[in-house]
């Protein structure tokens, strides 16, 4: 579903299970869909799993939402890579659990798991492997949770996939190694990239929002010139996304989704005296011996 039909789903399934309070181990896909405010907001009560008492709340809750890092889809099985325990015991002590997941965090089968579970941590952090590697498929009687619901969430993501070309940003699996070596990203941080922090930062988000969302609005035209075009985030993209040639190609999209548009007028005339300027020899060398002289 989109990102308010995640919301209402979970919403539903909060109040169907609970008392009207549910614990959360926030993650990235429960930023994305602004999931805790919704529920807030719909009247519930969210405690947050990750705080200081949060092992409290989620013993007392009845409900639980965590997001998913994997989903093995030969075993309906979701995977959740932490170094807390938040999501481990969110699946473990309250009666519902519901996981949140994207399309994109789909792997066929454990042989593919195995990989992402060596991948995933290198990358981020040079480690050899997770502090905490939960896995759960499903309900086992008298262990666990009595109900577990799995909400995928699309929110752009078959968009993405039909973008022959921009496809291969869906093998992201969110690493954040390339905002590690990003100059941009070392200067403005990750707020500039979506200020509602709803979307990735860094250079993926450069790449994902744009894709996601269209270049038509400006907020998603400006991400794909936050880049110097250096080629460091390629070089250490565990998944070998061509970062840099998606946003090469994002560019021409913006400019051409432009070209219908009138040019502001005291832009148009900076132009015309440009060109002006350089049509003639003379003109050119009085203009640049003026600046240098100034």
């Amino acid at each position: 579903p989109t990102a308010s039909a995640a919301r209402r789903i979970v919403a539903a399934l909060v109040r169907d299970g609970g008392d009207g309070e549910v614990a959360v181990a926030d993650g990235p896909v429960l930023r994305e869909v602004r999931l805790g405010d919704a529920l807030a907001a719909d009247g519930l009560t969210v405690h947050d799993a990750r705080g200081p008492d949060g092992r409290d709340r989620v013993r007392a809750a009845r409900v639980a939402v965590t997001g998913a890092d994997f989903l093995v889809a030969g075993s309906g099985t979701v995977v959740v890579l932490e170094a807390d325990g938040a999501a481990r015991a969110c699946a473990t002590v309250p009666e519902t659990l519901v996981c949140v997941a994207g399309l994109d965090r789909t792997v066929p089968t454990w042989e593919d798991m195995e990989v992402l579970l060596q991948l995933l941590p290198r990358a981020a952090g040079g480690d050899r492997l997770s502090a905490r590697v939960s896995a759960w498929s499903g309900v086992v009687p008298g262990d666990g949770p009595r109900e577990v619901h799995v909400v995928l969430v699309d929110n752009g993501r078959t968009r993405i996939l039909g973008d022959e070309a921009g496809r291969e940003a869906l093998r992201c699996i969110g690493c954040g190694a390339c905002s590690a070596v990003c100059p941009v990203y070392e200067r403005v941080g990750e707020r500039p990239y979506d200020p509602r922090g709803t979307g990735p930062s860094g250079p993926i988000g450069a790449v994902w929002t744009p894709l996601a969302r269209g270049v038509d609005r400006a907020q998603t035209a400006s991400l794909p010139f936050a880049s110097t075009l250096c080629g460091a985030c390629a070089e250490v993209c565990p998944v070998k996304i061509d970062i840099p040639g998606l946003l090469v190609r994002l560019r021409g999209e913006v400019v051409d989704a432009r070209r219908h548009r009138p040019v502001p007028a005291p832009e148009a005339a900076v132009m015309r005296g440009l060109a002006w300027t350089m049509a003639d020899a003379r003109r050119f060398e009085a203009a640049v011996g003026g600046a240098t002289r100034w």
